[in-house]
């Protein structure tokens, strides 16, 4: 799951006391939803009430700020920890049981969410067509990732998915027509040339395997390019509901083809690793919600540096001086992609 977003309907008790409005009926969200207008994610963000309620107390927006920082950076050690459980699977479970099991467990953070964000309500799309869409390339770029991880090293095949965001860039001028500038070209450039050097395609090192973490990079991609035309016509809690749904519904579909009953310590790592995926997505929500886009995103890819890590305390495996150095460029493309302004 990449990041690849829940984000729940704004709730006032999360905001510091200080920076809450002090009436409902002032809060942006009240006034759009009795003029009838769609729910927009960002109306009660930490900065805009920063800045109108608590007249731009630098102590609090500062305190955010960090605290959105260690949030992200809490949520990759989660999330690549995740990873390495479903690796450590691979060796007795193919990738369709991986993912039904593990998502058993994760319903019951979609549970709590629909119950928090307004019920059974939320089971109804508002766009069910671009809905199912999204769902269906997150089962795809869940699939794909859990198979890399069965035919790479973790670090390895990580340093390739991280290709998504220059695949973004690409897909988002193609088919949304964001504008793409300088900054842009130069992540795309700097993005394609770092795969070719993980690649090494014209040599005898170059491995078929990398294609399917590539492959994995472009259903990511794909998947966040719908969720942007989503925009604020969906409630993120149910794009969530859809993903996490067919996600176990294909996952089951794959038992008919080979099935692994799982012992006890399996179950409780297959538990583990879907509370983990969910506490994780919370956790980027609270991270995006608390800090500035521009501040939290590069952190994502701290998530290599503990995928090496991972890889080498359970396995043994380190990459490879072509992947250390291809795995940095496609990084900074990465980062180049998230910097503010256009990009």
């Amino acid at each position: 799951m990449s990041a690849f977003a829940v984000v729940g309907r704004p709730m006032l008790w999360r905001l510091p006391v200080t920076l809450a409005p002090s009436k409902a009926e002032d809060c942006p969200w009240h006034t759009r939803q009795s003029r009838g207008k769609p729910f927009r994610g960002d109306e009660c963000c930490h900065q805009r009430y920063s800045r109108r309620f608590g007249g731009g107390n630098k102590r609090h927006v500062d305190r955010d700020t960090r605290l959105g920082a260690f949030y992200m950076v809490l949520s990759t050690v989660i999330l690549t920890a995740q990873d390495a459980i479903a690796k450590w699977l691979t060796a007795d479970y193919h990738a369709g049981e991986i993912l039904f099991y593990r998502t058993i467990s994760g319903m019951a953070v979609v549970a709590w969410l629909m119950k928090r964000d307004g019920g059974w309500r939320l089971a109804v799309p508002r766009v069910p067509k671009l809905t199912l869409l999204r769902g269906g390339f997150a089962v795809l770029c869940s699939l794909t990732i859990v198979m890399s991880w069965a035919v790479l090293p973790l670090a390895d095949a990580m340093a390739v998915v991280f290709v998504s965001p220059v695949m973004l860039t690409i897909m988002s001028a193609a088919l949304l027509g964001e504008r793409v500038g300088p900054r842009g070209c130069a992540a795309v450039l700097i993005g394609f040339v770092g795969v070719l050097v993980m690649m090494r395609p014209s040599t005898s090192a170059f491995q078929w395997v990398v294609i399917v973490p590539l492959l994995a990079a472009f259903l990511s991609a794909s998947r966040d390019v719908v969720t942007r035309k989503l925009g604020s016509l969906e409630a993120s809690t149910t794009i969530f509901l859809y993903s996490q749904s067919l996600t176990l519904a294909v996952g089951g579909l794959t038992l008919f083809w080979e099935m692994n009953w799982p012992g006890w310590f399996d179950w409780m790592l297959f538990a583990a690793a879907g509370m983990m995926a969910g506490i994780a997505q919370y956790l980027i929500i609270a991270s995006f919600r608390l800090a500035p886009a521009s501040l939290v995103s590069p952190l994502r890819y701290l998530s290599l540096v503990w995928a090496v890590g991972f890889g080498w305390w359970l396995w043994g495996d380190l990459p490879d001086i072509w992947i250390a150095v291809g795995g940095i460029m496609v990084v900074v493309a990465a980062i180049l992609t998230t910097r503010p302004g256009r990009p």
